[in-house]
């Protein structure tokens, strides 16, 4: 029942972060936060906290997947990788 629970919170937590980078690009983007000179900023290492922290969490997906029924899982992780494209999209058209 773990595995079952693990897969199933590992297959909507990456487009969850994905969602909220969006948010926070476009908050960024709209209030000014974080395109100060010098560093980065705090916006840009959340930013790019979320997007690492993907990475795992989709590799903790396949390997609790149940590999005997392939179609779920590959929609799942073409949903993951979509709304990653959205993100680099998004940063795209704000030139981020």
């Amino acid at each position: 029942m773990a595995y079952r629970t693990l897969n199933r919170v590992s297959a909507v937590l990456p487009p969850i972060l994905s969602a909220a980078a969006v948010g926070l690009i476009l908050f960024a983007m709209t209030t000014g936060w974080g395109q100060g000179k010098g560093d980065e900023g705090a916006a840009a290492h959340i930013f790019q906290i979320m997007m690492a922290l993907q990475l795992p969490v989709i590799a903790l997906f396949l390997a609790t997947a149940d590999w005997r029924v392939r179609r779920p899982i590959l929609g799942a992780v073409m949903v993951q990788i979509a709304a990653i494209g959205v993100v680099f999209a998004v940063g795209a058209w704000f030139r981020i």
